[in-house]
């Protein structure tokens, strides 16, 4: 066993050595797995598609029929990394003198002369394996292969109109076999429920049992079914263990309805909070993700194909009504403050981790049909839009064949790693607004920030995170509203200067009262320059008794411009709109 380092000379990768021999029993090998990375361990495994006359620990892995799409070894070294798991017994290799470079050579000339094969199936291979496809079908098929062959041959006009011809006799053919193929299934299934319902006539309760048929169509019929002894109701939609299941595969009636326990809950919290709670915000955002995340996600394990950012709504209005914040400030803006992971990246982190449960070893040993949900032939929508997401934060193109089967369920925390830091970098792109507490270069925390643990009241809480969030009480903002023109956004000490956050905390002489209470001591401390960049060092959050001092100020400065606008009499109000749509 050799250590060697990439061509990229990034990472460090084990390679275990292998005697050209070992390649020489078969020609044919498939690309199971590719796991990415720089800093992992990448893994090839080998699977037989031939058994093989000798013993050998490798899995055979035999497919109905698999496309074989050659390549060389050398057009695949290049972008792959390989740390090749031996099979076989180290006994059985000979211990002759052979140098490591010398093997490694050895190695490589191996590989360069493997056909590397990577099975795919097609939609002609899936579509000759259908159950209606016979052999009138088949015979059709040929007949249009062999006018496909003349017509290269020859360019005969007429064999080229009988060709058009056939083909439209052989789609029509296709669609008739396949509707009768539905029909008689679906007569076969409907029959076996009947004699079901009528062998269990004293078990069938017709009062309070129904019948839901899955279908694409969007007519569906409510034909009731007859049993001994009554019908069952035909439905369009059904709840059995908590999911509310549709006739065409839609879980938008179940998402509704998880919304709407979610919204009744959450309004409930924040009752609570706002009257018994004692408004101790960690202690609310704790009860949300214990009462109301659970409502949101459970059984998404099943329905991953509905996971999307809509998901965050509830979080957002919960946020929302916590802080008090207005609406410019974008739901990513409040996840990233109060450093709430999505809605979406809980669901996904749950599904891949039921997915990779169902891969683990012990899974299969214990039996039942969970076992058997990716080893179905069939590519259902779940199994897809899982092998797309694994595809994803691997960052594997769509020429690499994946094997889930292949993944460990040891990568669960590399994968959930990956989850957050891509939801991170969506929500930190997403909040990079106005009203953000990126606009004003204050990093976001790691988890709930410190001052909602340490300011007790709820309005001074409120300011500071206004001002965080670049929302608090301006001429800019209200400016944002009005639609008045960023230059006209001044404030009512200058004619010329923007009322900015910059502008309230550090220059206007209307708050000198109060800056010279709260913020002259700050700055005397720690020796700070009057400028721009100290307005983020002050709202950072990083030590209790600046923030203290800062949240005073800017609850003086809300509470004084407050009383300003409610003393202006109703005459002066209107002036003063009918000024701001004339600089418009």
């Amino acid at each position: 066993q050799l250590t060697c380092i990439t061509s990229r000379g990034t990472s460090v990768v084990d390679y275990i050595l292998l005697t050209p021999e070992l390649f020489s029993i078969s020609t044919k090998m498939e690309v199971a797995e590719y796991f990415g990375g720089d800093h992992l361990p990448l893994t090839l495994m080998l699977n037989l598609i031939e058994p093989l006359p000798v013993s050998s620990n490798y899995r055979t892995m035999v497919q109905s029929h698999p496309v074989y799409k050659t390549k060389k070894w050398t057009s695949l070294s290049s972008s792959l990394a390989l740390d090749i798991q031996k099979s076989f017994d180290m006994s059985a290799v000979p211990s002759d003198p052979i140098l490591p470079a010398d093997q490694y050579r050895k190695l490589l000339d191996a590989f360069s002369t493997t056909y590397i094969t990577t099975t795919s199936p097609t939609y002609q291979r899936l579509f000759s394996e259908s159950p209606w496809f016979d052999k009138e079908c088949k015979a059709l098929r040929r007949r249009i292969r062999k006018m496909v062959r003349i017509i290269k041959s020859s360019n005969d006009p007429q064999t080229r109109a009988k060709l058009i011809d056939i083909k439209r006799t052989y789609r029509n053919m296709i669609h008739c076999k396949k509707q009768q193929y539905i029909f008689e299934a679906w007569s076969t299934l409907r029959s076996a429920v009947e004699r079901t319902a009528a062998d269990l006539a004293n078990a069938v309760n017709a009062f309070i049992a129904y019948f839901l048929h899955f279908t694409r169509s969007r007519k569906l019929k409510l034909e009731p079914l007859k049993i001994t002894g009554g019908y069952l109701e035909k439905v369009k939609a059904f709840k059995y263990l908590g999911l509310i299941f549709t006739y065409n595969l839609s879980w938008t009636t179940h998402l509704q309805s998880a919304f709407l326990a979610a919204t009744t809950t959450s309004n409930a919290i924040v009752r609570f909070y706002h009257q018994k709670g004692g408004k101790h915000l960690p202690a609310a955002i704790q009860i949300f993700n214990a009462k109301v995340v659970p409502k949101l996600l459970y059984g998404c394990e099943v329905w991953t194909t509905a996971i999307s950012g809509n998901l965050d709504r509830p979080l957002h209005m919960f946020l929302r009504s916590l802080s008090g914040v207005p609406r410019c400030v974008s739901g990513a803006a409040l996840r990233l403050e109060f450093a709430q992971p999505s809605i979406a990246r809980r669901a996904w982190s749950r599904a891949i981790s039921y997915t990779l449960h169902l891969l683990a070893s012990d899974a299969r040993i214990r039996g039942g049909f969970s076992n058997l949900i990716l080893r179905d032939i069939h590519n259902s929508p779940w199994k897809t839009t899982i092998n797309l997401k694994f595809r994803s934060l691997l960052n594997l193109n769509c020429k690499t064949v994946l094997n889930l089967e292949c993944i460990s369920p040891v990568a669960l925390p590399l994968i959930k790693k990956k989850l957050q830091q891509l939801d991170f970098s969506n929500t930190a792109s997403c909040a990079r607004g106005p009203c953000s507490g990126l606009a004003l270069a204050i990093p976001p925390p790691e988890g709930i920030p410190l001052y909602c643990f340490t300011i007790s009241s709820e309005t001074k809480r409120r300011a500071f995170t206004c001002a965080r969030l670049n929302c608090f009480p301006t001429a800019v903002l209200s400016g944002r509203y009005s639609r008045v023109p960023i230059a006209n956004r001044t404030c009512s000490c200058n004619d010329t200067a923007l009322e900015t956050m910059e502008h309230v905390m550090l220059f206007c002489p209307n708050w000198t009262d109060e800056r010279s209470r709260f913020l002259t001591p700050l700055v005397n401390k720690f020796h700070l320059p009057i400028q721009p960049w100290i307005v983020s060092l002050f709202l950072q959050d990083s030590d209790c008794w600046i923030t203290e001092m800062t949240a005073n100020f800017l609850l003086s400065v809300m509470k004084r411009k407050a009383a300003l606008t409610s003393s202006l009499t109703p005459q002066m109000q209107s002036i003063r709109r009918t000024t701001e749509r004339s600089s418009k």
